[in-house]
């Protein structure tokens, strides 16, 4: 099983872990810059980062500030901000039996002003400024999660919703990869 908890775990002090033992309920150590069920990630070595932006200048879209995110090495307990380079893959998923990180996420084309569904993969992970790039011939429109691994049958799996052009109207989809996620 590829589990990040074991990760985490080892990245924290013996003081981290005798903090973890005194929390009894909710404790609010870190604020999102958007999104964490979208843009939250793991790293290999268990960091955990949560990516954003800020200084937005338009509350309903989400790319009009700077892009930073914020990073854990002790389990959540505390919390840093990084800056991070505008083009960069950003919130991704790690494939444990390639090494590499991948994501899929909509953009907008400027030639047409239509969405597209585009997959990053990449073997430097979420600070490559150039991961491979493809447009999937595919009508996802929203609530696109991030990739869920199936190490067994080298599948991957990433859950979205379909929207149905002027109803407003949808339905949840499931994209399965069986080639690492070149597809």
């Amino acid at each position: 099983m590829f589990s990040h908890i074991d990760k985490i775990a080892a990245l924290m002090s013996d003081e981290d872990r005798r903090e973890y033992s005194r929390i009894r309920g909710v404790r609010v150590v870190a604020t999102s810059p958007l999104w964490a069920r979208r843009n939250m990630c793991v790293m290999p070595d268990g960091e955990i980062r949560v990516y954003g932006v800020t200084e937005k200048k338009n509350i309903r879209d989400a790319k009009s500030g700077r892009r930073i995110y914020i990073a854990s090495r002790d389990g959540g307990l505390s919390w840093k901000q990084h800056e991070c380079h505008p083009d960069a893959m950003g919130e991704s998923a790690h494939i444990p039996w390639t090494g590499e990180y991948l994501t899929v996420t909509k953009e907008i084309d400027p030639s047409d002003g239509k969405p597209k569904l585009i997959r990053l993969l990449s073997a430097i992970g979420p600070d490559d400024t150039a991961p491979r790039r493809a447009v999937l011939d595919l009508t996802v429109g929203d609530d696109i999660y991030q990739p869920y691994f199936l190490p067994e049958c080298r599948r991957i799996l990433v859950t979205a919703a379909s929207y149905t052009p002027g109803t407003g109207l949808g339905h949840p989809v499931v994209l399965i990869s069986d080639d690492d996620g070149e597809s």
